[in-house]
């Protein structure tokens, strides 16, 4: 690859793949690091590292954090004018690891099954879960959201 044609791919994908990482860690540091990878192939390649790296700083991070059996609620009446994007960022923090990933690269990226598959080393099916539950996990988080409360 040429230097060129490699400082091209950096800013076709380098922005989205940066998104992607900060959806799925909510740490700038950790997303760029994440995103400081060397691009040699195609789009889906970038996505599926990031993504492992992702999950691997999960697994990382849950080993040294004690885990509170309390959550805090997803919407308080006194927050409603947070606005969707907040309480969306608030309840994709909720789902799990996998349900985020295909949320974030189906929702957000527009990746198909397949690629989404390829990317997170998971089989289509597999990946129709993840993004099933985290729909319907997010459908739950969100339903008390009342966007013109009265």
């Amino acid at each position: 690859m040429q230097i060129s044609e490699y400082n091209r791919v950096v800013e076709t994908i380098g922005p989205a793949l940066y998104r992607f990482a900060l959806k799925n860690l909510n740490d700038p540091d950790q997303a760029q690091e994440i995103v400081q990878v060397s691009i040699e192939h195609v789009r889906a390649w970038c996505f599926r590292v990031a993504s492992h790296a992702i999950v691997d700083w999960h697994r990382q991070r849950s080993r040294f954090q004690e885990l509170s059996s309390s959550t805090e609620p997803l919407v308080e009446p006194a927050h409603f004018d947070a606005g969707l994007k907040h309480l969306l960022h608030l309840a994709l923090n909720q789902l799990s690891v996998p349900q985020k990933l295909a949320v974030t690269l189906r929702d957000l990226e527009g990746y198909s099954y397949a690629e989404i598959a390829d990317i997170t080393g998971q089989n289509k099916a597999q990946v129709k879960i993840n993004l099933f539950r985290g729909r319907q996990k997010l459908r739950e988080l969100l339903s008390s959201f009342n966007p013109n409360p009265s």
